[in-house]
């Protein structure tokens, strides 16, 4: 545990597993069993004030984030009003929107990803550190 005080305060940009989301970010590879389309990464950052933000792949988002140990909600998500001008990602918003609404708690796997459980799984990994 003592050298986890060690560790500089940033974003989790490694593989480690972690259960303290806040200051996390993070890139989702799986939504319902199917990988995501577009060039632009599904995202998710929780700030260290209890707020939520990141990208759909065509608009951004943000709002509020309830964490209660593995109990996870989203508060109100305001969105960006942008069309997608991919049919596919479009549709890929609106599930990944509704996904978000439903979600009710969150594990860390053996892989070190965070997984969203909720009416729509979803899955992400640790996002790469910004260079």
């Amino acid at each position: 545990m003592l050298a986890l005080l060690t560790i500089p305060a940033c974003a989790i940009t490694s593989r480690d597993a972690t259960m303290d989301l806040p200051g996390t970010s993070w890139v989702l590879v799986d939504i319902d069993g199917a990988a995501p389309v577009g060039e632009t990464p599904l995202s998710l950052t929780f700030d260290e004030q209890g707020g939520v933000n990141g990208s759909t792949g065509c608009n951004r988002f943000s709002g509020e984030v309830t964490i209660d140990g593995p109990a996870l909600t989203f508060g109100p998500l305001a969105t960006t009003r942008m069309a997608c001008l991919d049919p596919a990602q479009g549709e890929q918003e609106t599930a990944f929107l509704g996904a978000l609404e439903s979600v009710s708690g969150y594990t860390i796997d053996g892989q070190g990803r965070l997984v969203l459980e909720g009416d729509t799984p979803l899955t992400f990994e640790v996002a790469a550190e910004a260079e």
